[in-house]
């Protein structure tokens, strides 16, 4: 593995994408500065060459990163084949998981992009590359069904993990939370 992991916030890349949404399965969140997010996108290019990353990790992406929409949209717009886009400056891999933002996420189109990290991790030399439960959030395509194809097209591949949103018991727990009172004793006076 490429790059030096740091104990830590890392100084190269920030952590807020993730920040309350997710944490790493079998592996801690800290991402050094050879590290890869990837970003589960659509293919669909709005007004001028803006693709649209409108929800989910998609959207807390665009809204972290404002030059990624467009520099994703002219990559589609250029390449009919190779969907899946590299961007080195924010360490994001935009993976399609769904033809329209309105759809369901397609298997099909995701396996394909999956093979193309693959072999973009075999040709390459990477650092750890994260991915989340891409096509199952708002993709609802079942989660088993995406794990086990993740796991068939890059299991091997020591640089690959997953990870995993927050419990939803701790999501509801930190959207409900009231600030509890703090009792206070009085002194009593002999």
């Amino acid at each position: 593995m490429v790059g030096v992991y740091l104990p830590g916030p890392s100084p190269w890349r920030s952590e807020s994408l993730w920040k309350g949404l997710m944490r790493c399965v079998g592996s801690t969140a800290i991402c050094g500065p050879a590290c890869w997010r990837g970003v589960p996108t659509n293919l669909v290019v709005g007004m001028g060459v803006r693709a649209v990353m409108g929800g989910g990790i998609a959207k807390q992406a665009a809204v972290r990163y404002p030059v990624l929409p467009g520099l994703y949209g002219a990559h589609l717009k250029g390449n009919l084949r190779r969907h899946l886009y590299w961007w080195r400056l924010g360490g994001i891999i935009c993976l399609p998981t769904k033809v329209h933002w309105r759809e369901d996420s397609d298997l099909e189109l995701l396996e394909d992009g999956l093979r193309q990290l693959r072999t973009a991790c075999l040709v390459r030399t990477l650092g750890d590359i994260r991915l989340p439960r891409i096509g199952a959030g708002l993709g609802r395509l079942p989660w088993a069904v995406v794990e086990q194809s993740v796991v068939r097209t890059l299991g091997d591949l020591p640089n690959v993990v997953l990870v995993q949103p927050a419990s939803e018991r701790a999501r509801s727990r930190l959207r409900n939370e009231q600030p509890r009172a703090i009792p206070v004793v009085k002194a009593m006076r002999p």
